[in-house]
């Protein structure tokens, strides 16, 4: 079984991996400013999309390691609730990385937009947002519910986390990188890939705290 440190580590590959990923697979100069649901995507290079969805595949497994090492991490707060804390995490994230796998296709869709008849654009675009958008929605509506099991489970006081670590529960953090629209030089490179940066300053703190702990000194 991987180790507690390995899979910590995991996690900042992960982060480094799809971050990069999908910023190149969103990111456009204006991306702030463009209305419609997917337009901006006609502002990414047709290259990017293939390119950088590859590198978003090979993140992706990191990130469900990371989730391990959370467990190990918190399990002693309550061994059934850190289980159902991996569980629901692991299905958040499922939905997330099925969403972000599909960029490419819904880019590629907007760069043939002016070959597709109208209303069979209208039709895939809907279809689209129904069956992709949709599990975006599922995702944040999972991140409350991780965040109460995270903040129940250090209040516990027995996690390998100190108690203050109940503030940077998962939609804290997701609530922080979107606070970054309020400077949008610096919000328009963040907020697209919000969900990679909050999990990278989450995995800094955890892999921070496994060190100070009595048996890694």
């Amino acid at each position: 079984m991987i180790s507690i440190k390995a899979s910590g580590y995991a996690g900042i590959i992960a982060a480094i991996l799809v971050g990069i990923g999908e910023f190149f697979l969103h990111y456009s100069p204006n991306i702030l400013n463009i209305e419609g649901s997917f337009d901006f995507l006609a502002a990414v290079p047709v290259e990017n999309l293939m390119i950088w969805h590859l590198f978003v595949l090979a993140g992706i497994p990191f990130y469900f390691l990371w989730y391990y090492h959370l467990y190990l991490m918190l399990k002693w707060g309550g061994e059934k609730i850190a289980r159902l804390f991996f569980a629901v995490w692991t299905i958040a994230f499922w939905c997330g990385a099925i969403w972000i796998a599909s960029r490419w296709f819904i880019g590629q869709i907007i760069h043939m937009k002016d070959l597709i008849d109208p209303q069979v654009f209208v039709a895939i675009e809907t279809h689209y947002f129904f069956y992709y958008e949709n599990l975006l929605t599922v995702l944040r509506r999972l991140i409350f519910v991780i965040s109460g099991l995270w903040i129940y489970l250090i209040y516990t006081g027995k996690t390998n986390y100190p108690k203050y670590m109940m503030i940077f529960s998962p939609i804290a953090l997701l609530l922080l990188m979107f606070t970054t629209l309020a400077v949008p030089t610096i919000g328009k490179y963040i907020v697209p890939i919000a969900l990679n940066p909050a999990h990278f300053v989450l995995f800094s703190l955890s892999l921070y705290h496994l060190h100070k702990l009595p048996s890694w000194k």
